[in-house]
């Protein structure tokens, strides 16, 4: 589990600093283009235009490098993700149940009003806040010290959040980018799903090793 946490804090941290590698690259370009723009205004030496334009032409080959890189990023991501994809099930099935418990609470509490809580994750922040408060609401009973799974299960839930919203910024930013998005709409739909095996089943992959989920 170290190996997977490890590799999918990594991953989503090189597609987030690859953005914005981009983002960059691009902003040099517009910023290198109007400058020259205005040497060639202003009737500079043909030297210094000359000059300019160099660093303007090496800007714009990084752009398509850097888009390359963003690709490979989200595509190792995304590879990850769906081979250890049985551990963020069961992660994402015990969120859900555990928002659906609070709903439950919450509409039969008399002073709570418009408190049902959506256990959908198609707002990554809306999840996120739901879960902090379920997880504050928690803290206050004696019962609350979460055990070692529980506290595996809501990190993994918290940096499940954090790669869908990396990749989203990739969509935002980098549309001709594909990113693997559609793992996230199929693990929110099996997570929603009943148990029909006896359970999730499989291993967290590493490498060439394979760890059981019930030991991680």
């Amino acid at each position: 589990m170290d190996c997977f946490r490890r590799q999918l804090v990594i991953k989503r941290k090189v597609v987030e600093r690859t953005l914005k590698d981009l983002v960059c690259y691009r902003a040099e370009v517009l910023e290198h283009q109007q400058v020259l723009h205005q040497m060639e205004a202003a009737g500079r030496e043909p030297s210094d235009i000359r000059q300019r334009r160099n660093v303007l032409t090496e800007t714009l080959l990084m752009v398509p490098d850097a888009e390359e890189r963003l690709s490979a990023a989200c595509n190792a991501l995304g590879a990850h993700l769906t081979e250890n994809r049985s551990c963020c099930l069961k992660a994402l099935a015990l969120l859900l149940q555990q928002l659906q418990e609070a709903s439950e609470q919450e509409a039969s509490e008399p002073s709570a009003k418009d408190a049902a809580v959506s256990p959908a994750i198609d707002s990554a922040a809306a999840v996120d806040k739901q879960r902090k408060s379920l997880h504050e609401a928690d803290t206050h009973t004696p019962e609350a010290a979460m055990t070692p799974q529980a506290e595996r299960d809501e990190w993994l839930v918290e940096e499940l959040l954090a790669a869908r919203k990396a990749l989203l910024s990739v969509k935002q930013e980098a549309p001709n980018v594909p990113v693997p998005l559609h793992f996230f709409e199929s693990l929110e739909n099996a997570a929603e799903c009943k148990e029909e095996d006896g359970g999730w089943g499989g291993g967290v992959h590493c490498g060439e090793q394979e760890y059981d989920p019930d030991e991680i």
